[in-house]
């Protein structure tokens, strides 16, 4: 699968490291290295975090109308690029329209007052997730989310709160 990420052109990426406090930082994913087959990124904007917290991290790839997802390795820098081991595993899934998946599945909210809310995951971008509960967030509000990708693991994430939606259904949602 890491062959079709290859054939592909450049795309968003974000990379989201095994430390809890990491929200995950975006990146370019420029292509894979001819020889090695080491996936290239170079950061969409400056970060400082050490080469120690990608030793183990999930990449997000979005590109030619697809979202590619694995677990991968940092291997080194150069000249600015950040390299990846190839992925093991791949899923991919075809972007809509507005460049979301659909993931059907249980998200954790964790809130900073220690309350943990379990939601329906709706769908997934590198730039966002949707999930359905009953239960009140307010915009801005910010909360560790916890879901698992089918063959690739568990991805924990920081997440803010973008906009709330009342259910098209009109009345609250009941997990």
């Amino acid at each position: 699968a890491e062959s079709r990420i290859c054939a592909g052109g450049r795309g968003a990426a974000v990379i989201l490291s095994t430390d809890p406090n990491d929200g995950g930082h975006p990146y370019v994913f420029e292509g894979c290295d001819a020889t090695s087959q080491n996936l290239l990124f170079t950061p969409a904007r400056p970060n400082f975090l050490g080469d120690d917290l990608y030793r183990r991290a999930l990449l997000v790839i979005e590109q030619d109308g697809r979202i590619s997802m694995g677990l991968s390795s940092f291997q080194y820098r150069h000249q600015g690029q950040a390299h990846f081991s190839p992925p093991g595993l791949v899923y991919q899934r075809s972007t809509r329209k507005d460049k979301r998946i659909p993931i059907e599945g249980n998200i954790l909210l964790r809130r900073r007052d220690g309350r943990t809310v379990l939601a329906r995951l709706h769908d997934f971008s590198p730039s966002g997730a949707s999930f359905y509960t009953d239960e009140p967030f307010a915009v801005g509000e910010t909360f560790l989310a916890e879901f698992e990708v089918l063959d690739c693991g568990i991805c924990e994430t920081v997440v803010t709160t973008a906009r709330c939606e009342d259910s098209q259904l009109g009345g609250p949602y009941r997990y």
